[in-house]
């Protein structure tokens, strides 16, 4: 008698029993309504608070906004959102809702170059107030520095230089408040 290998077989003997037939169960995707329905992108909700620069007239929502549609790439194509991106403003602030992945770091970055685009970057910046939070501030123009070594000597020089450092700010924060908004959306300063 001639062995079979296990290699091979024969047709109607089977060296290995097989496992007796179970009914398959139907498979649901994630989401659990079933098979064929794929599951639903999570939503990721950002917000941009302009208030400080828009209550002072330098900062238009409207524009930026616009300027965050047109900019905003999804899939490699700028201001084609369809429903993966919404943009819209309330009040003084701009919300995001868009579906996940989607970099809070990149909304920062669109930020600044609107900024930068209407010259006003150089009086605000973009502060992370939390995880889904940015808010626009002014720089602390008023920031003095203490390390001149504690010459007791230097009192007249120093009260000279705070009040200098001081009217500057002052300027500053007049030419800033006194800005303007044109047609063109840009930032003009009387």
């Amino acid at each position: 008698h001639a062995r079979a290998r296990p290699s091979q077989t024969c047709s109607s003997v089977s060296l290995v029993p097989s496992p007796p037939a179970m009914p398959r169960a139907a498979t649901k995707s994630k989401s659990g309504k079933g098979k064929g329905t794929a599951p639903k992108a999570k939503k990721v909700r950002y917000v941009i608070d302009c208030s400080k620069p828009v209550d002072d007239g330098i900062l238009s929502t409207a524009s930026f906004e616009t300027f965050l549609k047109d900019k905003i790439k999804v899939n490699g194509k700028a201001g084609v959102l369809g429903d993966a991106v919404k943009v819209r403003r309330e009040k003084n602030k701009i919300i995001i809702i868009a579906e996940e992945p989607f970099s809070k770091r990149y909304l920062k970055y669109l930020t600044k170059k609107y900024l930068k685009k209407h010259q006003i970057r150089d009086w605000l910046h973009v502060v992370a107030t939390d995880k889904y939070t940015y808010q626009l501030k002014y720089f602390n123009i008023q920031d003095d520095d203490d390390d001149d070594g504690g010459d007791d000597d230097d009192d007249e020089h120093d009260d000279d230089d705070a009040a200098r450092r001081q009217a500057t700010s002052n300027a500053t924060r007049d030419r800033v408040a006194a800005a303007h908004i044109d047609e063109r959306d840009h930032v003009c300063f009387t």
